[in-house]
């Protein structure tokens, strides 16, 4: 199971209550901490009833929003692949991002659809089964130690192949 170290809250989720509570990962936590500071640094909201993610004027971004200023990133790390050699990356969404969480969370955690579907919403595991069973099958249920391995192991994968690419 991945260690946790604390937890954040989505509200107007489909919770009975109309609020989730997300657990948060060490490297997670870390990355937040900095988040908040920048926030604080430029005097924008960051306390706890503050958005995590903000529009200019520190109110809930946009789901319109998310989506384009995502297919801009998207779309300049797929020109800078393309200029390393590699293929561009697939059609990215906000969606796509989260079957891509939901995907690495059941590896991570050995498959624990009741963990997983917590963190995402699911009100039912056979929603979390049922898109996710056919990665279910192809992977051994032993592999995959914790969400923060896997992406630690991606990360060196990805600077030994720019190291490579350099040389």
């Amino acid at each position: 199971m991945v260690p946790m170290v604390g937890a954040f809250q989505v509200l107007d989720s489909k919770t009975e209550t109309g609020i989730r509570e997300v657990q948060m990962t060490p490297e997670l936590a870390a990355v937040l901490s900095e988040h908040l500071r920048r926030l604080r640094r430029v005097g924008a909201p960051s306390g706890p009833n503050a958005f995590l993610v903000q529009n200019v004027r520190g109110g809930r971004i946009d789901r319109g929003r998310v989506t384009a200023i995502l297919a801009k990133a998207s779309a300049r790390a797929s020109e800078q692949q393309v200029k390393r050699g590699l293929p561009p990356l697939p059609h990215t969404t906000p969606h796509t991002l989260r079957r891509t969480y939901i995907s690495i969370a059941l590896l991570a955690n050995s498959f624990d659809v009741k963990w997983v579907m917590a963190q995402v919403g699911h009100a039912d595991s056979r929603m979390t089964m049922d898109v996710y069973a056919q990665l279910e099958q192809r992977v051994k249920r032993a592999h995959g130690e914790s969400f923060d391995q896997l992406l630690r192991q991606a990360q060196a994968a990805h600077e030994e192949q720019q190291l490579a690419t350099a040389v």
